[in-house]
């Protein structure tokens, strides 16, 4: 079973409206899928919250490698 995960930024501010702060968060998650074994299988970006679906395909926690 994949682990599906809801993510809120503190506060629910709406800082996914900046352009910049998508940008970092996605490429904080190619990095994981390049070099940690990320499997996304499909993900959401809200104004203030992140939905992903994913697994990890080298065994990690899930925790570990979102915290990551």
């Amino acid at each position: 079973m994949h682990p599906l995960r809801s993510s809120a930024v503190v506060g629910w501010l709406d800082v996914f409206t900046r352009n910049e702060y998508k940008d970092l968060f996605l490429e904080s998650l190619t990095y994981c899928q390049k070099n940690k074994g990320l499997e996304i299988h499909t993900w959401c970006i809200m104004t203030n919250h992140v939905h992903l679906v994913f697994r990890s395909i080298e065994g990690q926690n899930p925790e570990l490698l979102i915290g990551d």
